[in-house]
C-alpha cells in the first residue's frame, strides 16, 4: 500500500527541485501503481500531477489534454452526486 505514495512522494521531491524531466517519470510509475490499487481519487491525484509536470515541462498540449479529460470526470461525479472521497475533503 505505500509504494505508491512513496513514489509519489520522490515526484514530488523532483518537482519541487525543479528537477521536471526526472519527476514525470516518477510520477508516471506513481500512476500505474495508484490504477493497480483501483482507489479512483488517488488515481485522479495521479493524473493530476503528470499533467502539472507535463505543463512545467512545456508541453501545453498533453497537459491540457489530461487537465479536461480529468474536468469532465469530475463534471460527472459532481452531477451524478456520486463523490468517491471521504466527505471530510469535500
Amino acid at each position: 500500500k505505500w509504494i505508491a505514495p512513496i513514489t509519489n512522494n520522490l515526484g514530488q521531491n523532483y518537482l519541487e527541485a525543479k528537477q521536471y524531466d526526472k519527476a514525470l517519470p516518477v510520477f508516471q510509475k506513481a500512476l500505474v501503481l495508484f490504477q493497480a490499487g483501483g482507489y479512483a481519487p488517488s488515481i485522479r491525484m495521479g493524473q493530476w500531477t503528470i499533467a502539472h509536470t507535463l505543463r512545467m515541462l512545456g508541453r501545453t498540449e498533453e497537459s491540457l489534454a489530461m487537465l479536461e479529460s480529468l474536468r469532465k470526470e469530475y463534471d460527472s461525479l459532481f452531477i451524478a452526486g456520486n463523490f468517491d472521497c471521504p466527505k471530510e475533503i469535500i
